[in-house]
C-alpha cells in the first residue's frame, strides 16, 4: 500500500505564516485536526500543530489573537513522496520521532499522513510498532529520565514486593519481622526501667540506713 492510498488529501486545510493562531485554532476545532501546514506563494514554510500552540504560545503568555504562525511554526517539516510505500512513511516517522508528514506530488503539496491514519487505514500493527519507536527515542533523548528510569527499576527489583515468596516462606518471614519488631519494644522499655528500680532500692537502703 502506497502512502497515496491513506493521506488526507481532499479538502486540505492550509495557513499563511501571518495567521493568527487563534484562527488556525478555529481551524482545527472546525475541521477536527491537530496540524495544518502553511504555505507562502505556494510553497511550504513549515507546519503547525495543536501542541505548537500548547508549548510555543500559550505556555509563553503570548497572546494568540495577534501571534502569528510565522512566529512559532516547525520549519522544514518532513516530507515523503505520495508514491512512496506506507512503510517508509512509519521509518521516518520512527526515526525522527515525529507523528505527521506532509506529502509531496511533484514537488507541490498533496496532503498529509499521520500515525493515525498508518494504524485506521493500514493496520494497528504498523502503527503500534511505529509508535513504540517513536517513544523509546523520546527516553532516549532525555538522559534524566534514562536514570530515573534505571533507578525506579532497580528499587522495583529490591522491593520486598517484587519478591515471590512461596506460602512457607511468607510466614517464616512474618514471624522473623514479629519477633524483631517485639525484641525491639522489650529493648525500648527496659533501660527506662531498670534505673527506676535500681534507684527505688537505693533510696529504701538510705532510709534504713538513717533509721538505724
Amino acid at each position: 500500500m502506497k502512502v497515496r492510498d491513506i493521506m488526507t488529501s481532499e479538502s486540505l486545510t492550509t495557513a499563511t505564516p501571518d495567521t493568527t493562531l487563534e484562527e488556525i485554532a478555529i481551524k482545527m476545532r472546525e475541521e477536527n485536526i491537530g496540524a495544518i501546514p502553511i504555505i507562502d506563494d505556494g510553497n511550504i514554510t513549515g507546519i503547525i500543530t495543536d501542541r505548537d500552540i500548547v508549548v510555543r504560545a500559550v505556555a509563553e503568555g503570548e497572546d494568540c489573537s495577534q501571534c502569528t504562525a510565522d512566529e512559532i511554526l516547525s520549519e522544514e517539516p518532513r516530507t515523503i513522496e505520495a508514491e512512496a510505500l506506507i512503510e517508509d512513511a512509519a521509518e521516518l516517522m520512527a526515526r525522527y520521532q515525529i507523528r505527521r508528514l506532509l506529502v509531496l506530488e511533484d514537488g507541490e503539496l498533496a496532503g498529509i499522513i499521520s500515525l493515525g491514519d498508518v494504524s485506521v487505514k493500514a493496520g494497528e500493527d504498523q502503527a503500534g510498532a511505529t509508535l513504540g519507536e517513536i517513544s523509546e527515542g523520546v527516553r532516549e533523548s532525555s538522559p534524566r529520565e534514562r536514570s530515573s528510569d534505571a533507578a525506579s527499576r532497580d528499587a522495583r527489583s529490591h522491593s520486598p514486593a517484587a519478591v515471590s515468596l512461596s506460602p512457607g516462606e511468607r510466614v517464616s518471614r512474618q514471624e522473623a519481622e514479629y519477633q524483631r519488631k517485639s525484641s525491639g519494644r522489650q529493648g525500648k522499655h527496659q533501660p527506662k526501667a531498670a534505673p527506676m528500680r535500681a534507684e527505688a532500692s537505693s533510696a529504701r537502703s538510705k532510709s534504713k540506713r538513717r533509721a538505724s
